[in-house]
């Protein structure tokens, strides 16, 4: 876990963070995380600002040029009714909740408005869309504003019912994420912030929310040495031509850019090193700007050239920087594995267009296109608009198999991780010891009164340091024992393969976490390692062990969790299909969260396909026909509302839940 590394527990001891504060920092910085399972990141999140925005978009766009078309564009506003229903709690504990009444208001009236417009298969626009695009727009910005109070009460701690705290630090991330915070970068800063002491409410907020300022961008682009006109895309930009063969006289004069050309790889052909200015809230954010405006600019000389191949060099070959600030040269560093393996054991012949669209998806640059390329991916499934609903419901319920993989990995690994920084504290403390002891030496060797001062301040260090070691050392030894027990008691109840380890059977997890059947002294000791190992770990681990105890022993709320997640989805796969339409008829490059977007739908499609790949990897096995996509959507969308009529039974529990098989072929979901 990304976000219980050493250096981060470390500012956060020497922070003094609280343990809610430690969990808002993670799960914001969880939320930001490229590598986040979708329902753990803001394009996930189940957000009224991001909801709220997108129907705005579609209302306006529906107005002006007719897209989406009323059916699509019924389905944005009813999944964005969803999600503001959801949020009320949020904004009537935080702040904003007039306002988010009103716009409950502006969106039941349209969408009563749009339904018998779409039922009576009208053309043209609808008439009220713009007026109420316009009045959307100041509650849109004031529900910003009042997310943005709910820091306080969130890092004071007066937050303290923990579906409402995932609800409000979600809110949180997706707007951190709307003003263009980059999540490495927001890693980085808050660690410099915390190393400063306990950061105060402003503090936090100028971290999460910094003002925009001036960043210099410098790309390097292959194909020509000029691109001519450049400026008038891109206002002020410079440029520099660079050849193979180029004398070092004729190189930029800046010594920073000089010094930056001077360790490029070798370059077969011509090139340009092209720089020029971005606003954004940090550097991160700057470069990733500055590459999709100027990949936006070179669509102009790429059909201006057809036989030029203009292409940006790779981000190893590129700096960014803020005005009068430090330089960032990216590296490159790509994660690399020693051994790839396939999604099937087999070449599955309808999942081959959706191989090639979700593999071209990630290799694209702009969000829109990446968008489009994801719903081609999922339409080459046998997929269309009127069955989203369907992908919706079986995306839920991976994601719920997802989850609790993810919390026993979470665990075990945050508790590891603890552990080690334990050890990173005794090992610390026995370097400075050591480095006090030969500064005692150094200074016994010198016969004056300066040298015997220090001798003296380096012994009554070392003495202080020594009498922490103590501390540390047995903290570390009863940490350590209790770590073993805690483990060795999990271990016997849940069946886990490999070193590191991994489940080999999810519902032994499962059954620790719920109430158990019948008394049994393994189980009561798994479930004491549990909440031992979540106590241990601390912060948003045993916040999130404590969620899914609660979902897993009250079926309401597992009921009001799945079904929060389908209309996550709908609204996601909805907003992708509009995403489609908008970027390949209507020639739009950009639209609200955009970059959400993309990580959402690129989610969306890695999830699909490892359900309908694991599908296929079984009917292989067992000698069945190939199962068609569009009927593994069908099953599982039954399966789902099942699922949800079996938790709203009377005097239901969820022990019959066998999340092993939940979105596999088997039939044995459910074992009462």
């Amino acid at each position: 876990m990304r976000n219980m590394e050493q250096p981060l527990l470390d500012a956060f001891a020497a922070a003094r963070l609280s343990s809610q504060q430690s969990g808002i920092a993670q799960r914001l910085l969880e939320a930001l995380d490229p590598l986040a399972f979708l329902s753990s990141h803001t394009a996930g999140a189940n957000s009224a600002l991001l909801t709220l925005a997108r129907a705005h978009a579609a209302l306006t766009g529906h107005a002006a040029e007719g897209q989406p078309h009323a059916p699509l564009l019924l389905q944005v506003l009813d999944s964005t009714a969803g999600s503001l229903t959801v949020s009320v709690d949020a904004f009537r504990a935080g702040g904003g909740h007039q306002d988010l009444a009103k716009a409950q208001t502006e969106l039941n009236a349209v969408i009563l408005a749009l339904r018998p417009h779409v039922q009576r298969r009208i053309r043209t626009a609808l008439p009220t869309a713009a007026a109420t695009a316009q009045r959307l727009q100041p509650l849109l910005l004031n529900l910003e504003s009042a997310v943005q109070g709910w820091l306080g009460p969130l890092w004071n701690g007066q937050i303290t019912d923990l579906e409402l705290l995932e609800s409000m630090c979600a809110e949180v991330g997706v707007l951190v994420a709307l003003k263009g915070r980059d999540g490495s970068s927001l890693r980085k800063d808050l660690l410099k912030l915390l190393l400063r002491g306990t950061p105060t409410e402003l503090q936090m907020h100028n971290l999460l929310w910094p003002a925009v300022t001036r960043h210099r961008v410098t790309l390097l682009v292959h194909g020509a040495r000029v691109l001519q006109g450049l400026e008038r895309f891109l206002p002020q930009a410079e440029q520099w031509p660079l050849n193979p063969r180029q004398a070092s006289d004729r190189l930029p004069d800046n010594q920073r850019l000089r010094d930056f050309v001077s360790r490029l790889p070798p370059r077969t052909g011509s090139a340009t090193l092209v720089e020029f200015h971005v606003e954004a809230p940090d550097t991160q954010t700057a470069y990733a700007l500055g590459r999709r405006q100027l990949t936006e600019a070179l669509d102009q000389y790429s059909a201006g050239e057809r036989l030029l191949e203009l292409t940006l060099a790779p981000q190893g070959e590129a700096l960014a920087a803020r005005s009068g600030g430090y330089v960032i040269r990216w590296t490159g560093n790509t994660p690399t594995a020693r051994t790839a393996y396939p999604l099937t054991i087999d070449w599955p012949v309808r999942l081959r267009p959706a191989l090639r669209g979700a593999h071209l998806a990630r290799r694209v640059d702009a969000p829109m296109t990446s968008s489009a390329l994801c719903w081609s991916a999922l339409e080459s499934t046998g997929l269309n608009s009127g069955q989203i609903k369907l992908l919706a419901k079986s995306c839920a319920l991976q994601t719920l198999r997802q989850q609790l993989v993810f919390l026993y990995t979470m665990l075990t690994t945050a508790a590891r991780d603890r552990l080690t920084h334990q050890r990173y504290i005794v090992e610390r403390l026995q370097n400075k010891i050591k480095s006090h002891e030969r500064s005692m030496q150094r200074c016994q060797m010198v016969d004056s009164e300066q040298a015997q001062k220090s001798f003296r301040m380096h012994k009554q260090m070392a003495e202080q340091d020594k009498r922490c070691l103590e501390q540390e050392l047995l903290k570390e030894k009863t940490a350590r024992a209790d770590h073993v027990t805690w483990t060795r008691d999990l271990d016997a109840q849940v069946t886990v393969v490999g070193t590191k380890p991994h489940l080999a059977d999810l519902d032994t997890w499962v059954d620790v976490l719920m109430p158990p059947r019948q008394p049994s002294a393994r189980l009561a000791a798994a479930q004491q390692a549990v909440s031992g190992l979540s106590a241990y770990a601390g912060g948003y681990v045993v916040d999130h062990v404590d969620l899914w105890r609660r979902r897993l022993q009250n079926p309401v709320l597992l009921d009001a969790w799945i079904d929060k997640q389908r209309n996550v989805y709908t609204s996601a796969l909805s907003w992708l299909y509009v995403t489609r339409n908008l970027s390949f008829h209507g020639g739009v490059f950009q639209a609200p969260a955009d970059t959400l977007t993309a990580h959402a739908g690129r989610s969306l499609v890695d999830m699909t396909l490892e359900f309908l790949g694991n599908r296929y990897t079984r009917d292989r096995g067992h000698g069945r026909n190939e199962t068609q996509p569009i009927d593994s959507y069908q099953d599982l969308a039954k399966r789902f509302d099942d699922l949800r009529d079996h938790l709203g039974q009377p005097g239901a529990t969820c022990h019959p839940l066998r999340l092993r098989h939940i979105t596999g072929p088997s039939q044995t979901w459910w074992q009462p």
